[in-house]
């Protein structure tokens, strides 16, 4: 648990007050299973009001909240918010030093009968391969890579639970457009090779995709709402459009979706820096 420090004080009432509904159900949904029961609920100071309504002030230093990003509405608009400045504030010394960025989508095939913890599972396991073999540091070489950042993204769609990982590489290197085409095919080997070493498939159009540096403003936007209630792109619906519906609709079909994806992100890290490199560019 942690103190919010006027944590909402750019943030219009309209979401606050929809984050607040939306919490509610979260906590109905979960009802003790989860940390989040103690949001916004218990004081950290004896002038608090006791009551803590939907005309939510940004007077949060002295309320207990879960802290948790992939769980909590009010939490999750905190830390993202902090980590888009560190995003933001890293592409632009890499760029200002005359480096390079870019991003790489990793996904796989997977169907509706698929269980989100199996597949997250099975996601650590292919991502550690991938990134442990010769050709991954031949990889590595070529882009005289800095260091990488690391984003979990969980939806659900048509298809069942869409995880992928998005890999936000800081290079010395130029990637010209026409190597794009043969780094892309070269990563998609290894990738693959990976995938079906813990029983997952992949194909050539959606197994891989690179994002050069002109995408990266828009990688900063997108991650800012990855947890957000907005929908985004293919992928389908965040376990907070979910929760949107409910607010909404009062539909409680996502109900039980919503308690398997808390169960299967429990412990799990939605975004990691590599080692270093918050220190190379000063945060």
């Amino acid at each position: 648990m942690y103190k919010i420090e006027n944590s909402y004080t750019n943030d219009n009432t309209n979401n606050r007050n929809l984050r607040y509904r939306m919490q509610s159900v979260a906590k109905e949904i979960l009802q003790t299973e989860h940390r989040i029961g103690v949001c916004l609920r218990h004081k950290l100071k004896e002038n608090v009001d006791e009551e803590i309504d939907q005309q939510i002030s940004p007077h949060f230093d002295v309320i207990m909240v879960c802290g948790s990003v992939w769980v909590c509405p009010f939490c999750a608009s905190k830390i993202i918010e902090q980590r888009r400045f560190e995003l933001q504030s890293a592409i632009k010394a890499q760029f200002a030093a005359g480096g390079h960025c870019t991003m790489i989508t990793l996904s796989f095939i997977h169907s509706a009968n698929d269980k989100l913890n199996d597949l997250l599972d099975a996601l650590k396991g292919a991502l550690m391969r991938f990134r442990s073999g010769r050709s991954y540091n031949r990889f590595k070489l070529t882009l005289s890579l800095i260091g990488s950042i690391r984003a979990l993204e969980v939806t659900y769609g048509g298809n069942g639970w869409h995880p992928q990982i998005h890999l936000l590489l800081f290079h010395q290197n130029e990637i010209e457009s026409w190597e794009s085409f043969i780094l892309e095919d070269e990563i998609y080997a290894m990738w693959s090779t990976a995938c079906r070493a813990y029983g997952l498939l992949c194909n050539r159009k959606h197994g891989v995709r690179f994002h050069n540096s002109r995408s990266m403003s828009a990688y900063i936007d997108k991650y800012g709402i990855l947890t957000e209630k907005q929908r985004i792109t293919e992928s389908g619906i965040t376990a907070f459009d979910m929760l949107k519906e409910i607010v909404e609709t009062g539909d409680l079909t996502n109900a039980e979706k919503y308690r398997e994806y808390v169960s299967a992100t429990n412990g799990k890290k939605q975004l990691v820096w590599s080692r270093g490199l918050k220190e190379f560019f000063g945060l």
